[in-house]
Order: C-alpha cells, then structure tokens, then sequence
C-alpha cells in the first residue's frame, strides 16, 4: 500500500520511414518503409515534385517515434 494509483507513462511507437531521393530533381521524399528496402535500392517511381516516372535511390531509413495514446 504505497498510496495512490501508479501514473501511466504513455508508450512510444517505433515507425520506420525510408527516405528516397529523385535522380531528375534531387529532392528527397518519405514513404513507409517496406521490408524489401535497403540503402542504395533504385526504385522506379513517381516523383511528386517534378512529375515524373523516374528512378528514386534510397538514401536513408531510420525511425520516427510517435507517442501511442492512452
């Protein structure tokens, strides 16, 4: 009995991104990340920013954590 009720941290979520970059426009662009993703992978794609049907590199995958709600 150690008085009132514990308090409820909340928890953390780990989400991975994979950062892609356009080889047309070199802009960089964030999707979620599939297991089949590496650094350095060429993925056909669409780029949002210049609009076209291109190659995009993999530049980074890393982990954005966000706070679960309770």
């Amino acid at each position: 009995m150690w008085g009132g009720p514990k308090e409820v941290l909340p928890k953390e979520i780990a989400v991975p991104i994979t950062v892609m970059r356009c080889e047309v426009c070199g802009t960089n662009h964030t999707r979620p990340h599939q297991e089949q993703d590496f650094v350095f992978k060429k993925l056909k794609s669409f780029c949002p920013k210049c609009n076209a049907e291109t190659e995009m590199v993999v530049v980074s995958i890393h982990v954005e954590e966000k706070k679960q709600k309770t």
